[in-house]
């Protein structure tokens, strides 16, 4: 079962607690994953990678195998600790996690720096941002694609689940976190926070608050 403390912050999110049942997702944000009381296992497409420390890239496929006490935290790639991350990512899933100190934060396109500025601000359409920035929107997918090694769609969706996520943990329904992330609906989010996170907003909520949801793993919503 999943039952912890989430603390989120500007550009990160972070769980302490027991890791439960996931299935296989992928997420925009980059994922470091810490074992308290023993090396942590993480399936992926080509294996089975293990660690006191891992350093998940963005857009990698993977299960975290549940544990008793771990440490997770998703970063932005787009943030400054994010870019330093990607900038020291030599493989799909790093062993350990060497110092900041020691390496420099790359410059994020102008266009791009600009287009992250105005989604994170409230919901906006890619045509509407472009038009703002004074680019088309093929010019603005092709600059963001290569700044965040991912569209700007998908991280437009993180910041959305970012959103719901922060509201469920706050108290809301999940009716209303779907609201508040701006999804179309309930399901929506479900669909969202399940390809991204593997579990579902049932399981996330019930995490959130101690455990006390009774759902089954891998259901809910």
């Amino acid at each position: 079962m999943w039952r912890g403390d989430f603390a989120f912050e500007p550009h990160a999110a972070q769980y302490r607690g027991a890791a439960g049942d996931n299935a296989f997702h992928v997420h925009f944000a980059i994922q470091v994953v810490q074992g308290m009381d023993r090396a942590v296992f993480v399936e992926t497409a080509e294996g089975l990678v293990t660690g006191s420390s891992l350093t998940i890239g963005s857009l990698v496929p993977h299960r975290l195998h549940p544990q008793d006490d771990v440490i997770i935290r998703w970063i932005e790639p787009t943030s400054v600790e994010g870019r330093i991350l990607v900038a020291r990512q030599t493989a799909p899933i790093m062993v350990g996690s060497a110092p900041f100190s020691h390496h420099s934060t790359p410059a994020l396109d102008e266009a791009v720096r600009q287009a992250i500025g105005q989604v994170t601000a409230g919901p906006r359409s890619l045509a509407s941002v472009a038009s703002d920035i004074g680019i088309s929107p093929h010019r603005l997918r092709q600059a963001a694609r290569g700044a965040l090694a991912g569209s700007l769609r998908r991280w437009t969706l993180w910041l959305k689940l970012c959103r719901a996520a922060r509201s469920i943990a706050g108290g809301a329904t999940l009716a209303q976190a779907a609201i508040d992330g701006d999804f179309a609906d309930q399901a929506h989010l479900n669909r969202t926070m399940r390809a991204m996170f593997g579990i579902t907003p049932g399981i996330f909520r019930s995490a959130a608050h101690g455990g006390i949801d009774r759902q089954p793993s891998g259901h809910g919503g």
